[in-house]
């Protein structure tokens, strides 16, 4: 640590602030939650507690510093380093103003005692290495001048296993939270990356057959005697064809690089492959009921491979966060919109990190994509359901974004 950085965690010490916490997950959430309600009420009932403990053996002095030094604690959820200094000032407080005999292990209360080392635990988690060290070595320096002899070691050594643990606890889960980060980053490049190939896959097709059709129009319908500006007419479509097409292909194609030499090359799934991934759902232990209703097929390219990777992830999500579960998919054409319904009870958490998309984020995406509807919510009896509503009449919903 070099001399300004020294410093400057001095400074923080003494005047600085906590840093921001960051967001918990789970019951975490609903603890931090409670913290603030909690923690001042604990300080209250701790301060009677140490005032009827202290009154009669310590200077009025003396009870009003024991008395603050343990109201510190409510302080903690919002203020942790100000309830240190607090409890800190306190102690030493207590310490000079009722000098304890050789007899007495500590000069604090027990009320005292606990809120201090409470809060060390507290600064634990929320500073840095540099903080920690101006903060352990105060509090053992406190311990060292005013603590029994025989106990002084013991306590400085309890002071550092109070800091150091849980501030190896928090940067292991601070480590732990960015590298789920740049997971979830990650996941959710290749799902993009993978509906860039779709649409690249769906675009260059129709751009090709556009531009071979305009082509070959004056060839195929030679005997209608086409005029000249028909002509002009087919053979201009032909070349806005083709310069489309290199067009797409050179913001799209990049996904072909070397980079990605892992991308599937076979033909991109649609729904009539739903059965066969119903199959192999229930090959991997999973209690699958497939529902098709309406007409499936002549459905646009992008809606195809859109819906069939919705269920495809959906099922993958239910393998992950609820194995076991019975799972009911429903895919109905009904009219100008398909309908896509997969519901599962409650289930055991699966094996991490399965599947390969990137969950409800993906699933999003691709139905944005084709501005249609999705609603993902859990169920009464503890299970999920995913409702996809998707277009399919030609227009904006299905072939805009594929030609951005």
């Amino acid at each position: 640590m070099s001399g300004s950085g020294a410093w400057r965690s001095l400074v923080t010490v003494v005047t600085g602030d906590d840093p921001p916490l960051s967001p918990p997950a789970g019951r975490l959430r609903r603890v931090r939650a409670a913290l603030p309600t909690v923690m001042p009420i604990v300080a209250f009932l701790l301060s009677l507690a140490t005032l009827a403990d202290v009154r009669a053996r310590m200077s009025t002095a003396g009870v009003i510093a024991s008395v603050v030094g343990v109201a510190s604690l409510g302080l903690l959820p919002r203020r942790t380093l100000l309830a240190w200094r607090v409890c800190i000032a306190a102690a030493l407080a207590v310490s000079l103003f009722d000098r304890p005999g050789p007899w007495l292990t500590f000069p604090w209360s027990a009320g005292h005692l606990i809120a201090l080392l409470a809060i060390l635990v507290a600064v634990g988690f929320r500073h840095d290495l540099a903080v920690l060290l101006w903060v352990g070595a105060s509090t053992a320096l406190l311990f060292l001048l005013f603590v029994a002899p025989g106990n002084g070691p013991g306590m400085v050594l309890l002071v550092a296993v109070l800091l150091a643990v849980p501030y190896l606890v928090s940067r292991r889960a601070s480590a732990q939270r960015r590298l789920a980060q740049e997971e979830e980053r990650s996941a959710l490049l290749t799902e993009r990356a993978r509906i860039a190939r779709e649409l690249h896959d769906v675009v260059a097709h129709h751009m090709s057959m556009i531009a071979v059709r305009a082509e070959t129009a004056p060839y195929r319908l030679a005997g209608a005697q086409l005029p000249e500006p028909v002509r002009t007419e087919f053979a201009e479509i032909a070349v806005a064809a083709r310069r489309s097409l290199t067009e797409t292909r050179r913001l799209l194609g990049v996904l072909r690089s070397e980079a990605d030499d892992t991308a599937p090359t076979a033909p991109q799934p649609g729904l009539d492959d739903l059965p066969a991934l119903a199959e192999s759902a229930r090959d991997a232990g999973a209690v699958v009921t497939l529902e098709t209703e309406g007409d499936l097929t002549g459905l646009p390219a992008g809606v195809d491979v859109s819906a069939y990777r919705i269920v495809q992830e959906a099922l993958s999500n239910v393998a992950r966060h609820a194995a076991g579960a019975p799972v009911r998919v429903v895919v109905c054409r009904d009219g100008d919109r398909l309908e896509i319904r997969v519901v599962n009870g409650p289930g055991r958490p699966g094996p991490a990190g399965g599947g390969a998309g990137h969950g409800l984020r993906g699933m999003r995406e691709r139905v944005s994509m084709l501005e249609g509807q999705l609603i993902a919510t859990p169920t009464g009896d503890g299970g999920f359901e995913v409702h996809a509503l998707l277009p399919t009449t030609p227009g904006p919903a299905t072939s805009g974004p594929a030609g951005a």
